[in-house]
């Protein structure tokens, strides 16, 4: 089962959309990132795109590094990626990455 989970209900609810016409089975849930509504070691799979730069502090980013560690199965992956700015302050320009700005 794929499960989809956000902060914002207009993004589930596009997402919801967009599966519905894929024919795709998935699951959308609305959700706060800090308080994950899963079972301890429940989740194979993680991915969080674009979560982590949006937290506003270091205690706060911990804790939901945290919470996902919670919900991961043992041997469980996060595949994570994270905003960037160079020291210039342009988006990351390194040349490394298809999609300036994530890592």
């Amino acid at each position: 089962m794929i499960t989809a989970t956000d902060i914002s209900y207009e993004l589930l609810l596009r997402g919801r959309q967009v599966a519905q016409a894929r024919g795709l089975s998935v699951q959308f849930i609305q959700v706060e990132p800090l308080r994950l509504p899963f079972r301890t070691a429940s989740i194979s799979l993680a991915l969080a795109f674009k979560v982590y730069c949006y937290i506003p502090s270091r205690s706060l980013r911990i804790q939901y590094l945290r919470e996902i560690a919670r919900v991961l199965q043992p041997g469980g992956v996060l595949a994570m990626t994270h905003y960037t700015k160079s020291k210039s302050g342009r988006q990351s320009d390194n040349g490394l990455f298809p999609y300036p700005g994530h890592v």
